[in-house]
């Protein structure tokens, strides 16, 4: 009897865990379930970012401020600020807590130029093109690379907005309401502007897309030199003859000294009878004085 009762507990007990352990598979599934079917609902209700066209980055108006710790255990930071308003982007750059410079760029004035404030105002015109290599650390380049004071400053800004902002801003590049965004708007706008010499306009129609400010003109047609102009040679002055009536009489040095010997002659004869007269008056004034004494 004791068995059999023994036997019938095992058998319960078994059902009874076969039991609680298809209860749990069958909670695990329906768990699994629910969750992807709201994993997918939530997916579909999220809205798509579209890619802000050019018309949308030349209006929008943002200030922002981007930093990040550098060296020395984080005690100093690098800072980036933009501030724009329509067409004028202010970039600010403060590195290790005292050296801070200023650019201001309207990117719909021409002629093309950068205005740099560092210990006065600074304005440096475009005077040539700026060859940009991607690959290269544009934060390196320096006037030993010959390198024309627009184009120093031009990759200076450039390889500021890449390294100090756009490596460190929060959100997606393609939501003009972030970080991200606004930076690389005022990125392209800036590289547009003074890069390829493009000035916008507030009163254009732009296409609904970004290719205006993705395309750049990165090998331009090189402009043919202006062909030299030939300046006609002076012309000679005339040279007059003199007239026969009027022959200029050639003085040679043999007859200049035989005319200046003939002079000295004369003056000498001139002296000698000068002295005969003046010693005939004295013989006859002492002929009287005899006649006395």
């Amino acid at each position: 009897m004791l068995l059999q009762k023994h036997k019938i507990y095992i058998r319960i007990s078994a059902n009874l865990f076969i039991t609680f352990a298809m209860i749990t598979i069958m909670a695990s599934v329906v768990a699994s379930a629910s969750n992807t079917t709201g994993s997918t609902s939530n997916t579909s209700i999220t809205p798509e970012i579209n890619l802000f066209t050019v018309k949308d980055c030349l209006l929008s108006d943002f200030n922002i401020k981007v930093m990040h710790d550098t060296f020395a255990f984080g005690l100093f930071q690098n800072i980036i600020s933009v501030e724009k308003k329509h067409c004028i982007l202010k970039i600010t750059h403060e590195k290790y807590k005292f050296m801070k410079t200023d650019w201001i760029i309207d990117v719909c004035r021409g002629p093309v130029h950068i205005k740099k404030n560092m210990n006065g105002l600074k304005v440096i015109k475009k005077d040539s093109y700026c060859y940009v290599n991607d690959q290269e650390d544009n934060s390196k380049n320096n006037h030993d690379k010959n390198l024309t004071d627009y184009c120093f400053e031009y990759l200076k800004i450039r390889s500021i907005i890449q390294d100090d902002g756009l490596i460190f801003a929060n959100g997606d590049r393609e939501d003009i309401s972030s970080e991200h965004g606004k930076l690389y708007c005022s990125f392209l706008l800036v590289k547009k502007y003074l890069q390829d010499a493009f000035i916008f306009s507030l009163h254009n129609k732009y296409e609904n897309n970004l290719n205006l400010l993705l395309e750049s003109n990165s090998n331009p047609t090189p402009t043919p030199a202006p062909a030299p102009v030939s300046t006609p040679a002076p012309a000679a002055a005339p040279i007059i003859s003199p007239s026969p009536a009027s022959p200029t009489a050639t003085i040679t040095p043999i007859a200049a000294s035989a005319a200046t010997a003939v002079t000295d002659d004369k003056e000498k004869e001139k002296d000698n009878t000068k002295n005969n007269n003046e010693a005939k008056e004295n013989k006859k004034e002492k002929s009287i004085w005899d006649l006395f004494f």
